[in-house]
């Protein structure tokens, strides 16, 4: 090789050595918002188990899948959301959840026995009239309570009817024995507080059938202090905190629960709320 091409060699891998590298700035790639299809499956299957109690069978799976697509958006899982909540099953598991909460899962056929029980029993003419007048209003109570899931199928009753009859029967008074223990467990399922020592005493002297003052409301009975319960904004907003731990295991925000307590006056309906919740990013992505 001769000097002129050593040297132009030279020259060109000096030139090579001191080239620079460029660095462009703000060129980061843009984040994977795609959707995976593990996501979209298990997505299916804890909704169907938020408001069936179980997972999706493959029938249901298959249709599922095909419903949401390979990038579901909010639209495809309000879909999902409004065929399951029309479900019977779902209302059937709506009632056996609070079976559970509140009487520890008696069932219909207990409820049963023991009405057929009481009944014989009011064939004793001579029975105590207090007495009878306690039995009598158990039978009652006890027919509610069997006809409970039948009654939220056919809309005799609505998703605040369910509770009640769930509250009103002598195994929950027997689990919350006394007045005290009464109030107590009223606020702590459905409003997931203490009452303040006003409030437990005024509800108090209602379920005992004396005059009291709850929630700015005057009441004089158990069926009034159940009625104003019932009825405020408190019980509201202890349903939106209690479906948000079930679903994303946390309380709402005070943001999410002026949200969801908006949306609610405008159906009256739980299933406004778990619809909202259930289609949400925070359920969907968690």
């Amino acid at each position: 090789m001769n000097l002129t091409k050593l040297c132009v060699l030279g020259i060109g891998l000096a030139l090579a050595s001191c080239s620079k590298t460029h660095v462009y700035e703000n060129n980061t790639p843009p984040a994977d918002n795609s959707i995976s299809e593990l996501e979209i499956s298990t997505y299916i299957n804890r909704v169907y188990i938020s408001l069936l109690g179980r997972k999706a069978d493959a029938e249901e799976f298959s249709d599922a899948k095909e419903l949401m697509g390979n990038q579901p958006g909010l639209a495809e899982r309000e879909q999902l959301l409004d065929q399951l909540l029309q479900l019977p099953e779902y209302k059937s598991n709506y009632v056996l959840r609070w079976r559970q909460d509140l009487i520890e899962g008696i069932d219909s056929i207990q409820a049963s026995k023991d009405m057929a029980l009481y009944t014989f029993q009011l064939q004793d003419s001579a029975m105590n009239p207090l007495i009878r007048s306690e039995l009598q209003n158990r039978v009652v109570r006890l027919q509610n309570l069997v006809m409970v899931n039948q009654d939220y199928l056919n809309g005799v009753i609505d998703w605040k009817g369910v509770i009640r009859r769930f509250i009103d029967n002598h195994y929950y008074d027997e689990i919350n024995m006394g007045t005290e223990n009464f109030v107590v467990s009223l606020f702590q399922h459905f409003l997931d507080r203490y009452p303040s020592a006003q409030e437990l005493e005024d509800a108090k002297r209602m379920v005992d059938g004396f005059s009291g003052i709850l929630f700015l409301q005057t009441g004089n009975s158990k069926a009034q202090c159940l009625d104003i319960l019932f009825s405020s904004e408190a019980f509201m907003e202890g349903q939106i905190h209690r479906l948000y731990q079930n679903y994303i295991y946390r309380k709402a925000t005070q943001d999410e629960v002026l949200y969801q307590l908006d949306l609610y006056q405008q159906t009256q309906l739980i299933q406004s709320i778990q619809r909202s919740i259930l289609t949400s990013e925070s359920y969907f992505k968690q």
